[in-house]
């Protein structure tokens, strides 16, 4: 009886705790940073390594194989990971924050680079499955790791989406 009267006395602190977080959570001051830019087309070249005619090249490879196949890939170069230390959780987040997928029946695959960090992250939409995802991390890394190691970014991440899209068909 004791441990019930405890329970409804603590139930309604905890209930207003939460909203309380909630309430300070929600509003964005209207010069508040996001880590998460905004979602520009399928080319994101937030870290501006990319010259204008490699993102156009690249838009075009990337809307033909979305406009054949019903499947897209979105490529997003960044440099504001605030505090993610895992790149790979930041990929997933800012996959989710872009609601990846969305529009494609779960078929969507984010790619993000960060040449100022040296990292690549890939995140998939719930819609491919876990055998596919494997595989295509693995062949896409193949590609591009070695050519951002030489600084060739462009090439790297162009025949990373050329290789993904040849797996994916």
């Amino acid at each position: 009886m004791k441990n019930m009267i405890i329970l409804c006395a603590i139930f309604p602190i905890l209930l207003s705790c939460k909203f309380k977080y909630e309430e300070k959570s929600i509003p964005k001051e209207e010069n508040q940073i996001s880590i998460f830019p905004d979602q520009q087309g399928l080319v994101n070249d937030y870290e501006d390594i990319f010259t204008s005619k490699q993102r156009l090249e690249l838009n075009k490879i990337l809307v033909n194989f979305k406009d054949g196949q019903g499947k897209e890939i979105i490529i997003a170069t960044v440099t504001n990971t605030d505090n993610y230390v895992d790149f790979e959780k930041y990929t997933h987040e800012l996959g989710i924050n872009w609601m990846i997928g969305k529009n494609t029946s779960g078929k969507t695959v984010l790619i993000v680079i960060s040449k100022s960090r040296r990292k690549l992250g890939t995140s998939m939409a719930t819609g491919i499955s876990s055998e596919l995802e494997d595989k295509m991390i693995k062949e896409i890394s193949e590609v591009v790791i070695p050519e951002l190691k030489k600084n060739n970014f462009y090439e790297g991440i162009e025949n990373g989406s050329l290789k993904l899209i040849s797996i994916w068909q």
